[in-house]
């Protein structure tokens, strides 16, 4: 068989195969940890794959060393269906068809590979728009079934509407190396399905962002690679 996708090196993308892929040197994939709110922020938190074969019809965020070929023999059913990994009330969804929204669903979010005009990042989630869609061999983000908003916060809250607590806008993307080290922070896109890394940010090894380049001796992570500031 033979799977024709443009990928650019270091820049991550949703992926679900329906076959078992043995990795290639340099290639990364990711599997979804989980979902937290870091003050006012969410992070979907994605952990390295440490084995060298992957899983059919199994949800990954992958990191290409270049352009991809995919290109082989391969064993596949007759019948497959690509699969789901839930943490908590997030799940991270595989799909073997084109899915696409007519009207504006609550809790579906896309992963962007690229910046967009209107100010989503490479690298996020994004909640997905009316009349979006997701392609073939990609995967998103749910919540519950994917049309709920935070119902325990309004019912928390009935008296109050300005402070229930609702989904938000865009879910911003970790990244954790197979030494549990941040390899790279980003965020993913409604239209595209695909993640975008903040290359030029340094944080600490535990995702920490500084504002800048940071000056005190110590080891950060920088353009997904460790550097040591003396």
């Amino acid at each position: 068989m033979t799977y024709t996708r443009s990928f650019t090196a270091g820049k991550p993308s949703t992926m679900c195969l329906p076959f078992d892929y043995t990795k290639k040197t340099g290639e990364k994939f990711y599997t979804f940890a989980g979902i937290t709110k870091e003050g006012s922020e969410y992070i979907a938190t994605m952990t390295e794959v440490t084995g060298t074969t992957l899983t059919a019809n199994t949800p990954y965020l992958y990191v290409p060393t270049g352009d991809a070929n995919f290109s082989g023999t391969y064993a596949i059913p007759s019948s497959i269906t690509a699969g789901t990994t839930t943490s908590g009330d997030w799940t991270f969804v595989g799909t073997y068809e084109t899915k696409k929204w007519e009207t504006e669903p609550t809790g579906i979010y896309g992963f962007s590979a690229q910046d967009a005009n209107d100010g989503i990042s490479q690298g996020e989630f994004v909640k997905v728009g009316a009349y979006v869609k997701v392609k073939p061999m990609r995967c998103y983000l749910k919540y519950k079934s994917g049309t709920e908003d935070y119902a325990e916060a309004r019912a928390r809250t009935p008296h109050n509407a300005a402070e229930e607590e609702t989904l938000p806008e865009r879910i911003s993307v970790r990244l954790i190396g197979a030494d549990g080290v941040v390899t790279g922070i980003g965020s993913l896109h409604t239209a595209t399905g695909e993640v975008t890394l903040d290359d030029a940010a340094w944080y600490s090894l535990d995702g920490t962002r500084f504002s800048s380049k940071p000056t005190r001796r110590g080891i950060y992570v920088n353009n997904g690679k460790k550097v040591i500031i003396k």
